[in-house]
């Protein structure tokens, strides 16, 4: 009963994932937050250096008119984009993981073990009985 009062929901932790490092943090991994911030913050801070290496559209002077885009725009831009694009993946895969680890920790310091289960099943017998089968492991 305690286990279940205390035990942080896989589900919700990647639904609150939606708001980065959310997830991580309710599942009690700060760590994996700043992991997910960083990336996400160093990705578009690539993104936005990789677009400011491009030439103005709107040009007025011919200095600029004649301004070759830096050779280095589109591997920042699509660096920062795997980038960002990574932290948001790892955000969602760490908050997953993170409750799991957060339950599992739960479970030993209560004493449960981590392969106490209890499950219920339809059966069917080979005389055609149906039921419920009630099993687990502990």
């Amino acid at each position: 009963m305690i286990y279940e009062a205390e035990s942080k929901s896989t589900g919700g932790a990647v639904a609150l994932e939606l708001i980065p490092g959310a997830g991580s943090i309710y599942a009690g991994d700060t760590r994996g937050a700043f992991l997910t911030w960083g990336l996400c913050v160093g990705g578009i801070s690539a993104m936005v250096l990789g677009v400011s290496q491009l030439p103005p559209d709107d040009s007025v002077t011919t200095a600029n008119r004649n301004r070759q885009p830096s050779p280095l725009a589109v591997p920042l831009f699509l660096g920062g984009l795997a980038m960002a694009a990574g932290g948001r993946i790892w955000g969602f895969v760490n908050a997953y993981r993170a409750a799991e680890r957060y339950n599992a920790g739960l479970a030993a310091r209560l004493g449960l073990g981590s392969m106490t289960s209890l499950s219920v099943a339809p059966f069917i017998s080979a005389r055609a009985d149906a039921g419920l089968a009630l099993g687990g492991h502990f």
